[in-house]
């Protein structure tokens, strides 16, 4: 035996314990004792065994490694050479035959991956790995549910022993799950994710089939406890609750404040002349042209000029003249009235209706009875809304933008004609769709209405005199044209911060003007007070007033607080 420059001389019996590794692979005709690895490609390596010992000599070793399908030998270089030989006559790829092997209980398509995937981290060639060699293939075919193999004798046997193993039924209970919702509706989330699963399941086969077990998801809402009642298999499950938690999440909020105006045109150079005192940079108006001022354009909603050109909608940014200022200017002039100043509180995406009005009667249709010598009239009547109707739908866009769809009317009952049986009501509606940044202020103008009346004035006692009368009386028919203004600000409520931020903002509004009724007092009852909100602290938590403690008077001239 060789050992580098020496020739150890050993006994046969325990050389191949001393025998050194040759991991090249190369082979020498000559009776040295040594150990190598053989590997094989085409056939199991357990099945050459028992074909290649009677080449090895008695104190000889040849085994099987099956995880790496390779051949260990410790022999005489001789022996080895002859072994080598032989594999490459025996060591050949045998014509694959096809197999289909059908499921009962699990997915063709899922033992599949199993299978790949144990090959791909346990090597080739091992008991329960299905890569044994070139020319093996597994296909899954879903519509009969059955798994196709081709390879040798070997491996295909090994696959269906793996194969019956893991083919077993799974008990239905872990098959169905309940989801909790959070903030999402039970009711509208189940039809998505009941289609989602459907679409993405594989196609159920036919009864009495390999694989008629195999269910296609289903999704159920269970309305009391806002849940989903799902039943599909752990994979498609995972993927259910992943889409799931991306719908189920905290919608953000846009509070809508609005303020509704009538303004007399008659009255509009004086109020236009008020905000051309802003700045050029409060409004941008989207008619007229660029060079348009600030309080030009808002003289141009309001005046004459305005009404031939229809609906005129302007944006007045929240760096300029504060929403406040607005109310206060229009409640100021005796010619303007404002008629609504709505707040509402909506979800992203989602309307948000107010109301305010009157049921007005409207004849319909009449008919008599006759029962012998009576007549019984009768009139059918129906009652409609008539006032202030306002539908918004906010949604949030990238940034801080908001597209709103404002539907608006404006309906009330012409003067005069109320106390007959058909009332005249006139009707102004506006339905646009715009963009608004955060805080900014949209303004809405251009619908015009006429407004008649009649006075009559006359002189005590002589107007009264019939036909002498008419001369001392004065009667003024006037009309008068006024002009619907809607102011919008929009406000985006993404976390419970700005919601309480806009709820503190509101009720200190409306806090300081109960303030100022307490101050004025109560003229019949001098000792009533108007109520008073408490204060809110930075929680938004009520604040309990604390006790007036009394001082103690130090004045001891009656000798009461002596000693």
């Amino acid at each position: 035996m060789d050992d580098g420059n020496l020739v150890r001389i050993l006994p046969a019996s325990s050389s191949r314990e001393q025998a050194p590794i040759n991991l090249s692979g190369s082979a020498t005709d000559d009776d040295s004792i040594e150990v190598q690895v053989i590997p094989v490609e085409h056939v199991p390596s357990v099945q050459m065994v028992p074909i290649l010992r009677p080449l090895v000599e008695k104190d000889g070793h040849l085994a099987a490694h099956a995880n790496s399908n390779s051949l260990i030998v410790a022999a005489s270089r001789r022996t080895i050479a002859k072994i080598r030989q032989m594999l490459e006559t025996l060591d050949q790829e045998a014509e694959s035959e096809l197999e289909t092997i059908p499921l009962k209980h699990a997915s063709a398509t899922d033992i599949v991956t199993t299978l790949q995937t144990l090959a791909g981290s346990g090597g080739a060639g091992g008991p329960g790995n299905p890569n044994t060699g070139t020319g093996t293939k597994l296909v899954a075919e879903e519509r009969t549910n059955s798994v196709l193999v081709s390879g040798n004798v070997g491996f295909r046997e090994r696959i269906k022993r793996i194969i019956s193993q893991l083919d077993t039924p799974v008990k239905d209970n872990r098959n169905i799950h309940v989801v909790a919702l959070h903030f999402a509706k039970a009711e509208d989330l189940a039809p998505i994710i009941e289609k989602l699963a459907t679409v993405r399941a594989p196609v159920s086969p036919a009864a009495g089939s390999p694989g008629a077990q195999e269910q296609v998801p289903s999704v159920q809402a269970d309305v009391e406890t806002n849940s989903l009642i799902i039943t599909a298999r752990p994979g498609r499950m995972k993927e259910l609750r992943s889409v799931i938690r991306r719908l189920d999440v905290r919608r953000s909020q846009v509070l809508v404040e609005a303020l509704i105006a009538e303004v007399s045109l008659t009255k509009e150079a004086e109020l236009g002349i008020q905000w051309l005192g802003a700045s050029d940079e409060l409004l941008e108006s989207t008619s007229g042209d660029d060079d348009t001022s600030a309080g030009e354009a808002i003289a141009s909603l309001l005046g004459t000029s305005a009404v031939s050109q229809g609906t005129l909608v302007g944006l007045l940014h929240g760096g300029g003249m504060s929403f406040a200022a607005i109310g206060r200017a229009l409640d100021n002039d005796s010619d303007s009235n404002i008629l609504s100043t709505p707040s509402i509180l909506t979800l992203d995406n989602h309307e948000a209706e107010i109301t305010v009005g009157q049921e007005v009667p409207f004849t319909t249709g009449s008919y008599t009875t006759t029962t012998g010598d009576a007549t019984n009239p009768f009139q059918t009547i129906t009652r409609e809304d008539v006032g202030l109707t306002l539908k918004i739908t906010p949604q949030i866009s990238k940034g801080k933008a908001v597209v709103l769809d404002i539907d608006q009317e404006i309906s009330s009952v012409v003067p005069g004609s109320a106390a007959s049986d058909n009332p005249i009501t006139s009707k102004r509606t506006i339905k646009t769709k715009v963009v608004v940044d955060d805080e900014s202020i949209l303004v809405l103008g251009g619908l015009i209405d006429d407004r008649i009346s009649e006075a009559e004035t006359r002189v005590p006692l002589l107007g009264d005199i019939p036909v002498l009368g008419e001369l001392f009386t004065h009667r003024k028919n006037t009309s008068e044209k006024r002009n619907l203004m809607i102011f919008i600000r929009p406000s985006i409520l993404r976390d419970s911060y700005k919601n309480l931020n806009a709820t503190r903002k509101r009720h200190k509004e409306v806090r300081d003007m109960q303030l100022v009724k307490q101050q004025a007092g109560i003229t019949l009852l001098p000792e009533a007070e108007h109520p008073v909100l408490k204060q809110l602290d930075a929680r938004g938590r009520e604040i309990e007033p604390q006790p007036v403690k009394q001082k103690k008077s130090t004045d001891d001239t009656n000798g009461l607080w002596k000693h």
